[in-house]
């Protein structure tokens, strides 16, 4: 039997959803996002692994922790998924690195899923993992998660290493920090520029990654250029800016 060309197999589909708009725009979508979509590749024990985190992490956590305030109010809020920790943390190159190396800060932690799952998907690698939140409300949505879960069935020596803060990042001592997740879309200029400045006098820092473009660290001669790598958020495909610090400067 003669196969037929791919791509001849792709264009009607692709026709039908120009002849109904909304459809081609579904189409559009799902294509551009597919890439954010896509987890690192890894074996089958890592694979259920995570799983198991995932169920944890559903069954502490609800899909609206974050977003409502008091009063019934809407706070603009988003942060990365699941899928997205594991792409953030496979460019911030945590799974590779040597035992017990990273001291890890989420500045703007929100609810800290983030937080939680850079430990449980990342045993080996991580010292600490740290998360700094200002809104009151949202860590103490992440405080009573960590608490639940630790009073849970799930007993594990790798909570111990995720800490957790109501804090300003800008008063916060996060000086041993070796990997630094901001999330920045939402911060002023000014603090984005201030939190810069401490990160230039941190020793230890190797990695930072942020949510748009850090204005000093892509012109400093200590830094290398940031590099996009795609990250799935709540509200879609986005990406992230990685940093690397130069090594023998």
């Amino acid at each position: 039997m003669r196969s037929i060309p791919i791509a001849l197999m792709i264009i009607p589909s692709i026709i039908t959803c120009w002849a109904q708009p909304h459809r081609f725009a579904d189409y559009v979508e799902s294509t551009i996002t597919s890439l954010a979509d896509v987890p690192p590749p890894v074996g089958p024990g890592v694979q259920d692994a995570w799983r198991q985190t995932d169920a944890l992490i559903a069954a502490y956590w609800s899909s609206g922790d974050g977003f409502d305030g008091k009063d019934g109010k809407e706070y603009t809020y988003g942060e990365v998924t699941g899928v997205g920790v594991r792409q953030l943390a496979n460019a911030m190159g945590v799974p590779s690195a040597e035992d017990s190396s990273i001291n890890f800060y989420d500045l703007g932690s929100g609810v800290a899923r983030l937080v939680i799952q850079m430990v449980l998907d990342n045993p080996a690698a991580i010292n600490k993992s740290v998360g700094v939140e200002l809104s009151k409300e949202r860590h103490d949505v992440a405080s009573s998660a960590l608490s639940r879960i630790r009073a849970s069935d799930y007993s594990s020596d790798l909570l111990s290493k995720v800490e957790l803060s109501n804090a300003d990042a800008l008063k916060f001592d996060f000086s041993d920090a070796t990997h630094i997740y901001i999330s920045s879309l939402c911060l002023p200029r000014s603090v984005l520029e201030a939190l810069q400045d401490i990160i230039f006098t941190l020793d230890g820092v190797r990695v930072v990654a942020a949510l748009n473009r850090l204005d000093k660290l892509e012109v400093s001669s200590e830094w290398d250029e940031g590099q996009d790598v795609p990250l799935r958020m709540t509200w879609g495909a986005g990406s992230a800016k990685i940093y690397r610090k130069r090594t023998g400067e």
